[in-house]
């Protein structure tokens, strides 16, 4: 039998650099996927403190326990800080580009603006590539950093 600081020296050591990776995806993982990670992580906090009949509760109200989610979410606060600190304009560079694709999306779809439409583009149809873009209504992962929100 290991201790329970052993258990945590091996943890931090192995498997939370792999832990540390997914949590820059998390925000982008299907519902079924988030609750299997999430059970593996509460198992691997049962093996840490051997306490192999623990009910999930318990195991949530462990001081030391965090679920991935709540690190996900300190993560890519962290994340967003240092983006702020270190390189600005990104944001600037991100917030332009989705304003970007709202203004195409109200240009090519408002009845109004038919006649401007076809007094810029004459003739000929609006590309696929731009309808496409348009349509697709995905949220980045940028989008989960920043908290943006698409409708």
């Amino acid at each position: 039998m290991m201790s329970e600081r052993v258990n945590y020296c091996l943890y931090n050591a192995f498997i939370r650099p792999h832990l540390q990776s997914i949590l820059n995806i998390h925000p982008l993982l299907a519902k079924d996927k988030k609750k299997q990670l999430e059970g593996l992580h509460r198992q691997m906090y049962r093996i840490i403190h051997n306490w192999y009949d623990a009910r999930n509760i318990e195991i949530e109200h462990l001081p030391k326990y965090q679920s991935i989610e709540e690190l996900s979410r300190i993560h890519l606060n962290k994340l967003t800080c240092t983006i702020l600190e270190t390189n600005p304009s990104i944001i600037e560079d991100f917030l332009q580009h989705k304003l970007s694709i709202i203004f195409l999306n109200e240009y090519l779809t408002n009845p109004s603006l038919v006649e401007q439409r076809r007094e810029i583009f004459e003739r000929g149809r609006i590309p696929k590539n731009i309808i496409n873009r348009i349509k697709q209504n995905r949220i980045t992962l940028f989008d989960h950093v920043l908290c943006f929100s698409q409708n």
